[in-house]
């Protein structure tokens, strides 16, 4: 409900910030795009927020508590990308403003850590060999999802890989792949928050 709030949420973002950061310095890169990503899949009343607004709000909530920030900040460009409800519809999505805003560079990918092999091959199909590509997994999540059994968990993301495979092979499968996912978030909104 309330992102900063959210130990999650807060935890991956913070960690995702202090690489950006790490590997600016490190690199000497001097602009970087930072694209969130993320639809509205806000469970709470009156069902606004996007996953990449919010985000991006706690970016810079974070920034502006840190003055020392600032001159980092100089250096970064924030957009945000709020019709993805998928995985798969992020990364085609953010595809579609890096091409339509004409982004230049390499392009690294933050996840949760267990989703790291789905998301290097979504990344290898997306973009194949015309970027240079890095996916950087970072392990925050302390909900009862992580520790769940390693088998059920990679299950789930075979699963989920599978699925993203199909709805890649034609336009009217990645239709079918939107509608499920516009129907889960209904679904949710319905049984798991009565709304």
């Amino acid at each position: 409900k309330e992102i900063t709030k959210d130990e999650n949420y807060s935890l991956y973002l913070k960690m995702v910030f202090n690489r950006i950061f790490e590997i600016s310095r490190k690199e000497k890169i001097e602009k970087s795009t930072i694209i969130f990503t993320g639809g509205y899949t806000d469970c709470f009343k009156p069902y606004r927020r996007t996953e990449a607004g919010e985000m991006l709000r706690f970016f810079k909530n974070f920034i502006a508590a840190r003055d020392y920030l600032k001159v980092f900040v100089k250096s970064l460009r924030f957009i945000k990308e709020e019709r993805a409800l998928s995985t798969l519809e992020n990364f085609l999505l953010t595809k579609q403003t890096i091409d339509g805003k004409n982004i230049s560079g390499d392009i690294m990918i933050f996840c949760e850590v267990l989703r790291t092999k789905r998301v290097q091959i979504l990344a290898k199909k997306i973009w194949g060999k015309v970027r240079k590509v890095t996916v950087m997994p970072i392990d925050f999540d302390v909900t009862s999802n992580s520790y769940a059994p390693e088998e059920l968990l990679y299950k789930k993301e075979r699963a989920a890989l599978q699925g993203d495979l199909w709805a890649l092979k034609s336009e009217e499968n990645l239709k079918k792949h939107h509608k499920f996912f516009v129907e889960k978030i209904k679904f949710m909104l319905h049984f798991i928050f009565n709304v």
